[in-house]
């Protein structure tokens, strides 16, 4: 037990190390602003395939062989990384991660709204899935199918989403993703059974897709000497607020159910991602992705 709990522990620490410095490798090898909105678009949609796919491959490594198997498989995929980063990565050289931010307000704002983005999310995606398991009772192979009405557009849009920026500018495209996906939310609830889920569950894989590069690119662009703390200050908060918005929707369960929980919690969260909006379009920088 103490072994795996350390095993654990040590997953987590590599994570909150790999992440930050995946972003800082992916900023320094692509310097120039467009083609980084670019790889960052395609680094979301990536990382949006992952989420879309992990829990059915770990629920059919569960059912095939053991719970075990969904650490095992992780060892092939950490070699493939090492070995990919070894050749694909040029060494260089350090990076001078001296000086302070060149935007404090673009930083601040960036990664709250990190936080907003991810606590609308997840906490709606945490009421779904209760509902559709407990009001709705359906098995957790049809919960899962719909539920990737909320990954499918993150997928496809992420890539886009970077051209899209390098057009319009991160704070355009950002409010624009956390715009479509609010008024998608408030409309959760409103029609009875698995129809009345869909316009919000395509509202946040929507707005998913537009949103994620700008946000995390606005944080890098804002402390471009500092790419490895700027990506984890970004992750940081957006880890923050999926463990917030999972715990509120999971409270929100025990005490409403059905129509009404739905009604309320797409009420809040699209609300939630409005403002964010708003804070967007008052924060970020106009075209920074220029710079």
């Amino acid at each position: 037990m103490v072994v795996g709990d350390g095993a654990r522990g040590a997953q987590g620490i590599a994570a909150a190390a790999m992440l930050p410095a995946g972003l800082a490798a992916l900023t320094t090898t692509w310097a120039e602003p467009a083609p980084r909105a670019r790889a960052l678009g395609i680094w979301s949609g990536v990382s949006a395939v992952a989420t879309a796919i992990g829990p059915g491959v770990g629920g059919l490594l569960v059912a095939a062989l053991d719970w075990r198997a969904v650490f095992w498989v992780n060892v092939p995929l950490v070699l493939t990384a090492l070995l990919g980063t070894a050749r694909l990565l040029p060494a260089g050289d350090a990076a001078d991660e001296r000086g302070r931010p060149e935007s404090l307000r673009s930083l601040v704002v960036s990664v709250i709204v990190a936080a907003v983005m991810t606590s609308g999310a997840n906490g709606t995606l945490q009421v779904v899935t209760v509902h559709l398991q407990d009001e709705l009772h359906l098995a957790a192979g049809p919960a899962g199918a719909i539920l990737l009405l909320a990954t499918a557009p993150f997928v496809i849009l992420g890539p886009a989403s970077g051209r899209l920026v390098t057009r319009c500018g991160r704070r355009a495209v950002a409010c624009s993703g956390l715009l479509i996906g609010g008024v998608g939310l408030l409309t959760l609830g409103r029609v009875p059974g698995v129809p009345g889920l869909i316009p919000g569950l395509l509202g946040i894989g929507i707005g998913l897709g537009l949103m994620t590069a700008a946000i995390v690119g606005e944080t890098m662009a804002a402390w471009p000497n500092r790419p490895g703390l700027a990506g984890g200050l970004n992750n940081a908060f957006r880890q923050f607020g999926t463990s917030v918005g999972v715990a509120v929707g999971g409270i929100a369960t025990l005490h409403t159910t059905g129509g009404p929980l739905l009604e309320r919690t797409g009420m809040t969260a699209g609300l939630w991602w409005i403002a964010g909006a708003v804070l967007v379009f008052i924060g970020f920088g106009r075209n920074r992705w220029r710079r």
